[in-house]
């Protein structure tokens, strides 16, 4: 990623790693690319030290803050020649900085340090469809003055030409879908595919499983030392996998969060299914797993249109069904909604998949129908709050505790729930080569010092997702339900969270207001900044008069919590130089 705002270096520059095989993405240090470079998640950023140099150190200050940029090396230069400036320079996290003029073979060369020889060359289109009609048809595909039905048409049968659904998959779903089917069938299933069969065997003899004095030589007996449940889930999840590569063919999306996300919503969606005792909560793994589906499908074939979608989702921060809606009339579920059908996958799998995201809404009778869209609606938000994997987009919102009532589990999933969806994810990690992140609580945040946050929470729920989501990202909410308990609370370091609910009156908020007041009254006390969290269209009362106060919607891309807070926190901090 270059950030450069000398026009003839970003050329200059951005031709030499073209010629060297490298994609550059070009982007700005304002707040919109802070997503963009969260959601493209460069190798190497090279950015430009002007002058006046706050809005790139608060730039890459937010960067480091996110787990999932605080890696990534950064190269900077400029005109600056003053010893203690450059080295707070690399106290920010700046990996190396040239001084002007530039010597682009030095760059080049440290790059390819940085990035250990990971210079490859961007993804060639496939030859197999002549490209003259692939042209023709995806205009047609993009043209919004065509009916919907028909370009949708179009797709499932440009997808049906290159992809057939295996017959491995299809067993196994019938494994799941029979309550008689034991681990015979399942072995059956499993030895068709030869490299399934191997890498079963491989891990199962692993020293994570493996007996001292046995090894393992067949599928039936890998199937009783690691579950008869576990083994199916983990045979469907390679079968899905072995459709499609794991490298990158665009920019923005990268397929291996995408496996993360995707498996970790499967593991939460059949744990929540086991927790209000569905029948059959294996199938619930596998809607789970498929839920996103349609987005691997425009990624692999339609890369035009899905790098086009990714750009508007992140510029304006919006779900990608929005940015697809918006410049397509039509989304990656309504693709895989016809696709499946034509699969011949089961209804309630087929329908929770294309509609899982708006199970808040949902109008339909069939209750089995509503239940598994329900079930993988709450468990994509949960996998997003729990930063495990990720998709095109970090947009959640709040789930009303009437939901988390029907799912037997009032005010949320507690930790030893997330205990287990991480042993879990660790299980099936090894057999499919995926590494799961791990679910941060209160007591681990605290052995790791982290950023404290004090935070005034009207909100009865164990579960708030982007409260959740901060935890995961290193912060540390110290929680008070009650104005007395908040006024005992150590100072705030620049900043307080307020989370609020609907039900909330203005004699509930008013007195912690009052308190933040007094506190502000004080001789020498500057305003304490409050960030709201409230429902979109929650008029939260006794506020008005509050000044400074940041309003966020708790339906929101969480992408931009870290952002919001560390903007509040920066300018009380030390670690960066004043330009």
């Amino acid at each position: 990623m270059l950030v450069i705002q000398t026009r003839k270096e970003a050329e200059v520059l951005s031709l030499a790693l073209q010629q060297k095989g490298v994609k550059t993405i070009v982007s700005e240090p304002t707040y919109s690319n802070y997503l963009k470079s969260v959601q493209y998640a460069p190798d190497l950023i090279f950015i430009e030290i002007p002058p006046s140099y706050t809005e790139q150190l608060f730039f890459i200050h937010t960067l480091k803050k996110n787990k999932k940029t605080f890696k990534i090396p950064i190269i900077g230069y400029g005109n600056l020649t003053d010893s203690l400036i450059i080295k707070q320079l690399f106290m920010s996290g700046f990996s190396k900085y040239f001084q002007r003029p530039l010597k682009f073979a030095v760059i080049i060369d440290e790059m390819k340090l940085l990035l250990k020889g990971r210079f490859m060359t961007a993804p060639q289109t496939s030859d197999t469809v002549d490209q003259e009609k692939r042209k023709q048809d995806f205009a047609f595909i993009a043209d919004k003055e065509k009916l919907p039905t028909e370009r949708i048409e179009k797709m499932v049968d440009y997808v049906g030409k290159l992809l057939a659904f295996p017959f491995s998959i299809a067993r196994i779903l019938k494994i799941s879908q029979d309550e008689t089917s034991g681990a015979n069938e399942l072995t059956k299933a499993i030895k068709a595919d030869a490299s399934i069969t191997a890498t079963i065997l491989k891990i199962t003899n692993s020293v994570l499983f493996a007996s001292r004095d046995r090894t393992i030589s067949n599928i039936k007996e890998a199937v009783i030392r690691i579950g008869f449940r576990e083994t199916k889930n983990i045979a469907l999840s390679m079968s899905i996998m072995k459709l499609f590569g794991k490298e990158e063919k665009n920019a923005g999306y990268n397929r291996m969060e995408y496996w993360q996300h995707s498996l970790a919503c499967g593991v939460v969606a059949e744990k929540l299914a086991k927790n209000i005792g569905f029948q059959n909560p294996e199938e619930i793994f596998i809607a789970g797993l498929l839920h996103d589906f349609g987005i691997l499908l425009f990624d692999e074939f339609f890369g035009e249109l899905f790098e086009k979608a990714i750009a508007l989702t992140t510029q304006k921060s919006i779900p990608l069904l929005e940015a697809e809606k918006e410049l397509f009339g039509l989304t990656h579920n309504d693709l895989v909604e016809k696709l499946f059908e034509k699969w011949s996958l089961p209804r309630h799998i087929t329908f929770a998949v294309s509609k899982h995201e708006e199970f808040l809404g949902l109008s339909v009778n069939d209750p089995l129908l509503k239940t598994v869209a329900t079930l993988l609606g709450i468990s994509n938000i949960i996998a997003k709050a729990a930063d495990l994997g990720m998709g095109c987009d970090q947009v959640v919102h709040h789930i009303p505790k009437d939901y988390f009532l029907l799912l037997k589990m009032p005010g949320g999933p507690k930790p030893a729930f997330f205990e287990d969806i991480y042993l879990s994810l660790k299980l099936y990690g090894q057999f499919l080569n995926i590494e799961s992140n791990d679910i941060k609580d209160q007591a681990t945040l605290e052995a790791e010092t982290a950023t404290a946050l004090n935070l005034m929470n009207y909100s009865d729920l164990n579960f708030e997702p982007h409260l959740f989501y901060l935890r995961q990202q290193g912060y540390r909410l110290i929680e008070a339900k009650k104005v007395d308990d908040f006024r005992k609370m150590v100072e705030p370091s620049g900043l307080v969270l307020l989370n609020t609910t609907a039900e909330n009156t203005v004699d509930d908020i008013s007195p912690f207001l009052s308190l933040l007041g007094e506190r502000k009254m004080q001789e020498g006390q500057k305003p304490i900044p409050l960030l709201l969290f409230c429902d979109s269209n929650q008029v939260v009362p006794g506020i008005e008069g509050y000044n400074p106060i940041r309003k966020i919607p708790k339906r929101i891309d969480l992408r931009n919590v870290v952002a919001e807070i560390e903007k509040h926190l920066l300018p009380v901090s030390n670690a960066l130089p004043v330009s």
